[in-house]
């Protein structure tokens, strides 16, 4: 039995680097194998909206019964600025029937620190992870028309 094809069938991180230079087609790669069921990247590009120096990013939406959590990264393009976020005036959700939601609370990253009204310190290039709790949602909901955080509109989000 040659090489090759004694490490055919063995998984990339068991392939040293010379020998993947030296034999490149023994080995195929890929980001994310198909046994792995908790894929954690995305295949596609989750929409954005850019207003005001400001990216708003969609990062996806976790539901848990009628609890809908929605995670957007704010980046700032021009400079270091704090923005205010009052979830019950201007942030909502609008799912595909025209339902419109406001969120329960506001959240940064994953601190446990749930508030009513946030200050967020945006650095320039920095992205900062927001969440938001909707309440009420209909379990069948998996998606929505609309996302809107001040002036940020992310449209056709599914999850």
């Amino acid at each position: 039995m040659n090489i090759p094809t004694l490490f055919k069938s063995l998984p990339v991180f068991a392939c040293s680097t010379l020998f993947c230079l030296a034999y490149p087609s023994v080995v195929q790669a890929s980001p994310l194998s198909p046994s792995n069921h908790n894929k954690q990247i995305s295949d596609k590009a989750m929409p954005t909206h850019e207003t005001n120096g400001i990216r708003y990013q969609f990062a996806g939406c976790k539901q848990s019964g009628e609890n809908l959590n929605c995670s957007v990264l704010l980046t700032t393009l021009t400079q270091d600025q704090s923005i205010i976020v009052e979830p019950r005036k201007n942030v909502r959700l609008i799912d595909f029937a025209g339902n419109q939601y406001s969120p329960k609370w506001i959240q940064l990253s994953d601190n446990g620190q749930r508030n009513w009204i946030k200050k967020l310190e945006l650095v320039k290039d920095v992205p900062l992870k927001v969440i938001l709790n909707f309440q009420g949602i209909n379990t069948k909901v998996n998606g929505a028309a609309l996302l809107q955080i001040k002036e940020g509109k992310l449209k056709n989000l599914s999850f």
